[in-house]
């Protein structure tokens, strides 16, 4: 059976934070959370990363103006 690594990046700190955290959730979406991890641990090599928002924006910018360089054929 072939290894699967699943990362998962967000750009909310907040919500990294809680998600990294062992403790129970008491905050206003800690059921989202609990929820959240739930589903992590069905995939044992799992990980979640904070990003700042401002590099999404680069990479989106990239992606944005590379589909003008594609190829219409296939």
């Amino acid at each position: 059976m072939n290894k699967i690594n699943v990362t998962i990046e967000l750009d909310c700190q907040r919500v990294t934070n809680s998600v990294s955290i062992t403790s129970a959730d008491v905050l206003e979406y800690g059921v989202i959370i609990k929820k959240f991890k739930d589903l992590l641990n069905i995939i044992p090599d799992s990980k979640v990363c904070f990003f700042r928002r401002k590099e999404y924006l680069v990479a989106h910018a990239l992606a944005r103006i590379s589909r003008g360089y594609a190829s219409p054929q296939f």
